[in-house]
């Protein structure tokens, strides 16, 4: 059986986000964490969720940068600059 979610779980999301780092950037409210504003508005269940998916997009960002750059490093272009003369 399939369950269908209530709301907009991307906006609740963004909503958490946002909330939370305006929150940090106005530098009034003594929150543990940023995203710790967000838990009277959209409710601890959500802002933990909200933290582990944060902690999971940290983790998983660098790896396609990483291999993006890592590729580039023996490719055609790459060559071609190298044996070029530079008196043109």
């Amino acid at each position: 059986r399939r369950v269908v979610p209530e709301g907009d779980p991307f906006g609740a999301t963004f909503g958490v986000l946002c909330t939370g780092f305006c929150a940090w950037a106005r530098g009034r409210e003594p929150w543990l964490t940023c995203l710790d504003a967000a838990a009277p508005k959209y409710g601890d269940t959500l802002v933990a969720d909200v933290r582990q998916l944060v902690a999971c997009v940290t983790l998983m960002v660098p790896a396609p940068i990483f291999w993006s750059l890592f590729d580039q490093q023996s490719s055609r272009w790459t060559f071609q600059v190298c044996y070029s003369s530079a008196e043109a």
